[in-house]
């Protein structure tokens, strides 16, 4: 393994914390590494430190230009450099490499619901602004706003999402981060926000999959008949 595929301070990597039926995946901050352990972010949920049932085994995941590197690990104290809380984390004992997880991603034009989370935070009545969705995956989803909606997002801001996909009956809601922004090449009234879920369960994720197959063999069977 060379140096520079090594986590590195003022990197960004991804927490990732397994329940029940879901992966919480928090982006955190790597603030410095010694001989203790990793010193990364302590994430906070609804204004309040993450607590400490972080017991088990965590991940965490960060990216190089050429690959995706993830290490299993475990909180092995929780403190505060300066003003900062801070969780220590073991250091590696195996690196694995992998490639990115390709979803099949379905273009299709649908209504979607979106907040800032932090917005929702501080006002958990804050209404929904809307979109609408231009492409879908079981990995995340690229929906347009109005152009004065997506000047107030940054890159790696949270995002709660609510939609619905015609061949699933109960609405699916999951938080998303802020992967990039861009003007509608097409229409320069809109722009276009492009997400990958950070909290969605594996039920809701099959249930996409399903949707966006039955869709796609929906389309070859129109496209077949129109010849």
């Amino acid at each position: 393994m060379r140096d520079s595929d090594l986590l590195k301070i003022r990197d960004k990597a991804e927490l990732h914390i397994a329940t029940e039926d879901s992966v919480r995946i928090f982006l955190v901050g790597v603030q410095d590494i010694t001989e203790e352990g990793i010193y990364i972010d302590r994430p906070i949920i609804d204004r309040s430190l993450l607590p400490s049932t972080t017991q088990g085994d965590i991940m965490l995941v960060y990216t190089r230009n050429d690959a995706t590197y993830r290490f299993r690990t475990k909180v092995i104290n929780e403190q505060y450099l300066g003003r900062l809380p801070v969780l220590i984390v073991e250091h590696p004992k195996e690196l694995e490499r992998v490639q990115r997880r390709n979803y099949f991603r379905l273009n299709i034009t649908l209504p979607i619901e979106y907040q800032q989370r932090k917005l929702l935070e501080l006002n958990k009545n804050a209404p929904f602004k809307t979109g609408t969705i231009l492409d879908i995956s079981a990995g995340g989803v690229k929906f347009s706003v109005p152009i004065a909606q997506i000047n107030m997002l940054k890159k790696g801001d949270i995002l709660q999402l609510k939609f619905n996909l015609p061949t699933i009956d109960k609405m699916i809601e999951t938080e998303a981060v802020t992967l990039k922004k861009s003007i509608d090449m097409e229409n320069e009234s809109k722009g276009i926000i492009v997400c990958r879920y950070i909290d969605i369960s594996p039920k809701s994720m099959e249930a996409i999959t399903v949707h966006n197959i039955r869709y796609q063999q929906r389309y070859l069977i129109e496209a077949r008949d129109n010849v």
